[in-house]
């Protein structure tokens, strides 16, 4: 299988402590990502190269492109890739907010190891099924 054809996450996360566990369970997991610390620099590399990935992790409540803004302008640029979000905040109004504008997963912190990368490979199942 080439890189191209391998699934691969895209992580957005801003507190270095869970982007380093982030990084650390998919690593165990086998799974190829590359990670950001900021909205903004992660929704440069998904406009310029969404071909490389097949589902995408992020954190809500960041200072530069929040969550919603990544979502918001992945949307408006027509790609499907799914979406997990990854957050502390447990707000129904924020997650109620998330499902409507079509999060594909909703995990809040501290989520367990297994419910991430069973979420993920759903991820990567209904990316595979839109081509």
């Amino acid at each position: 299988m080439s890189e191209t054809d391998k699934d691969r996450v895209l992580v957005i996360e801003d507190d270095s402590f869970h982007l380093k566990r982030l990084e650390n369970i998919l690593a165990e997991a086998h799974i190829s990502f590359t990670s950001f610390n900021n909205g903004k620099e992660a929704i440069t590399e998904i406009l310029n190269n969404s071909e490389k990935y097949s589902c995408i992790l992020s954190d809500i409540h960041m200072d530069v492109f929040n969550g919603f803004d990544v979502i918001n302008l992945i949307k408006k640029s027509k790609k499907k890739i799914p979406i997990i979000f990854i957050t502390a905040d447990d707000k129904i109004e924020t997650k109620a907010k998330a499902e409507v504008i079509g999060i594909f997963e909703y995990l809040v912190k501290p989520y367990s190891k297994d419910v991430l990368i069973h979420a993920i490979n759903k991820a990567f199942q209904k990316f595979k099924s839109q081509k």
